[in-house]
């Protein structure tokens, strides 16, 4: 069980989400270690954001507008 789904949040994103990290960030010489720096920086600590800003919403979006990352 995730943290998100511990506090009853909810987290959407498809398949498209999960390739767009991995074209973005992979790097052969870190692994997986640039993918994680990633997700911390990208998508945790702006749910962690919009959580402490308007803790009301329970759900968020994953989404790629203009081949950027962004939080709804």
């Amino acid at each position: 069980m995730s943290r998100l789904d511990k506090m009853n949040y909810i987290l959407n994103f498809d398949a498209k989400i999960i390739n767009f990290i991995a074209k973005t960030v992979y790097n052969p010489d870190f692994w997986a270690r640039e993918i994680r720096r990633f997700i911390t920086d990208q998508i945790e600590d702006t749910i962690a954001e919009k959580v402490i800003m308007s803790p009301q919403v329970k759900e968020f979006t994953l989404s790629i507008i203009k081949n950027e990352l962004v939080v709804k």
